[in-house]
């Protein structure tokens, strides 16, 4: 599933120093070369945290973890408030005192002592995490990873995160105020086929898998195990049919 243009800017937002491929770390034996791809000059620094990553990502089975779904979900609630992508989230009290990262307290507390481990910034880690993650799950894409991001340990203003309750105009409405189209949103919605809610119900059957096809199908049907008002609209909503 290709990435969307807006949603390769949200996890690139910030300054841009070098870029580098997730694909040159090989995460997944799926029969695809371009993992083999070489590794541009980026800081070694990097493929030392994503074989560490990869290792919390894929479980037993193969399939990708609660953390990865995590790590997917982790630069949107860091990227989509005003403060951009700062790592505010894991340097401030974002994730542990905001209900609306409450799933993600876990995923914060692994990169946070990452980045002290290794001495690199959190907000170019979140974004090389997701990127990891996403490939981590089966189906999921191939996504360019950029550093030179600056931290800021300063809160984001809170009440910024779309909650589950918005039909799909008002939810549409507030992705383009950041420049999102409809066909992104709907992309970036489908990013919850390898999650769950709050008490852990899975947003679709195969929650370790990155198959939007598949939850989309489920949410039309009424057979996903749990459904967000918010996805039921968008998947209903004219102008997201064809999306």
């Amino acid at each position: 599933m290709p990435c969307p243009t807006s949603m390769r800017s949200l996890l690139a937002m910030g300054l841009l120093a070098c870029s580098t491929l997730v694909s040159a770390i090989r995460i997944r034996d799926d029969g695809d070369d371009s993992s083999s791809l070489h590794w541009p000059r980026c800081p070694h620094v990097w493929r030392g945290i994503g074989e560490e990553l990869k290792h919390w990502f894929i479980d037993d089975e193969g399939f990708c973890s609660d953390l990865a779904a995590q790590a997917v979900r982790l630069p949107f609630h860091d990227c989509f408030p005003s403060g951009g992508c700062d790592g505010s989230i894991i340097l401030s009290d974002e994730c542990t005192a905001r209900g609306e990262n409450e799933q993600l307290i876990p995923i914060c507390g692994v990169l946070y002592k990452i980045s002290l481990d290794y001495g690199v910034g959190a907000a170019d880690l979140i974004n090389f995490a997701a990127s990891i993650a996403n490939k981590a799950c089966p189906w999921g894409p191939y996504i360019p990873f950029y550093i030179g991001r600056k931290d800021n340990s300063t809160a984001a203003d809170p009440n910024q995160i779309p909650p589950p309750t918005l039909d799909a105009s008002d939810l549409v409405q507030v992705f383009q105020a950041r420049n999102f189209s409809a066909i992104d949103v709907v992309a970036l919605v489908g990013a919850h086929s390898c999650g769950a809610n709050l008490t852990f119900v899975p947003f679709d059957t195969t929650p370790g898998e990155m198959d939007s096809p598949t939850y989309y199908t489920q949410v039309l049907t009424g057979s996903a195990p749990t459904i967000l008002a918010s996805d039921k609209s968008l998947a209903l909503d004219p102008s997201t049919t064809d999306a």
